[in-house]
């Protein structure tokens, strides 16, 4: 019997050993096909929750700037909201309101250009934060708004035709 063994063990082996045959051009293509629409659904699947992402970063630095309109405030002698209509941008905003929001690189503008309007009605000093998208796409284009006299974020809606690229919020 240990013969017997020996010579299967030869055989098989040398078949594997003999066997050179690869995939042929046609498996290759199917497989690339198929790995193509995989890749293709999920790249369908990322936009939407990056856009989602982005919202929620908008949304967070909102309440980010109300708080430091809020501290702003209370900390100055004249008791009014800050406010730089000279350099209203998000460099602008950062030094005025010690904050660090986004500003781009050189190469790449930021996700989001905050601007901040304020407002005196009835001796009171109000404001109003909003982010714009930064994008010349349509379907992303959206303004979030938050304003002193109500801290919650809301949405408005972009302006389009010859008013596009205004602002949507208004100072309360």
């Amino acid at each position: 019997m240990p013969g017997r063994q020996t010579l299967v063990i030869k055989f098989l082996y040398g078949r594997l050993i003999m066997k050179k045959e690869g995939f042929t051009l046609l498996e290759l293509l199917i497989v690339i096909i198929i790995v193509g629409i995989l890749a293709t659904l999920a790249i369908i699947q990322y936009k939407p929750y990056k856009e989602n992402t982005l919202d929620r970063e908008a949304q967070a630095n909102l309440n980010l700037i109300y708080a430091a309109e809020r501290i702003y405030k209370f900390e100055s002698n004249n008791n009014v909201y800050y406010s730089n209509s000279a350099n209203n941008t998000n460099a602008g905003i950062n030094s005025g309101l010690s904050l660090q929001l986004s500003t781009g690189a050189s190469t790449q503008p930021a996700d989001w250009n905050y601007t901040l309007t304020t407002c005196t009605s009835g001796g009171n000093s109000r404001f109003t934060a909003q982010a714009q998208r930064n994008s010349t796409d349509p379907v992303i284009a959206r303004n979030w708004c938050l304003n002193s006299n109500d801290p919650s974020v809301t949405s408005d809606p972009v302006p389009s035709g010859p008013n596009a690229g205004t602002t949507a919020c208004t100072c309360p």
